[in-house]
């Protein structure tokens, strides 16, 4: 389980030497918990390994235990390759209703005024805050006229 929190503490050491580090305690444990231990932590840090030789280290080390290592690498796998679509699922979800956002601020823009400035646009596409895109929306459907507006999105850029 620590294992699973060290990318939310923004841990400095690499994968690799942790694991390298870590796995030698295991082998301290009672004959029925090392494999078990072992392959829980590289299975945890697995998805962490920067480089395809660390990761082929990782699976080697899996690999070469018991069944039950294979077995419970074999099942973190599937559960960190299902998360990564979940997260990525997401993450298209929100670039999406980001795209959106824009594009409806760009059109509210342009059919109250006829007419979008450059710096405008140019703000409107490189911000990523979907909560700012959204209050120029308001701010460009509220504008008296395409002055108002254009101060409203320029001044929260």
């Amino acid at each position: 389980m620590a294992l699973a929190m060290l990318p939310l503490m923004r841990h400095t050491l690499a994968m690799r030497r942790l694991l390298g580090a870590a796995l030698p305690l295991a082998d301290r444990l009672e004959q029925d918990l090392r494999a078990p231990v072992r392959a829980a932590m590289l299975c945890l840090g697995y998805g962490e390994l920067q480089t395809p030789r660390d990761r082929a280290w990782a699976r080697g080390e899996v690999l070469g235990m018991p069944v039950l290592g294979q077995e419970l690498f074999e099942d973190l796998f599937q559960d960190g390759v299902e998360k990564g679509r979940q997260e990525g699922r997401q993450e298209g979800r929100q670039e999406g209703e980001l795209l959106q956002t824009r594009k409806l601020v760009l059109e509210a823009f342009e059919a109250r005024f006829a007419e979008v400035p450059v710096p405008v646009r140019s703000a409107v596409a490189d911000s990523k805050d979907l909560e700012q895109i959204s209050g120029w929306l308001w701010a460009v459907v509220r504008a008296r006229d395409a002055a108002e507006a254009e101060r409203a999105v320029l001044g929260g850029h």
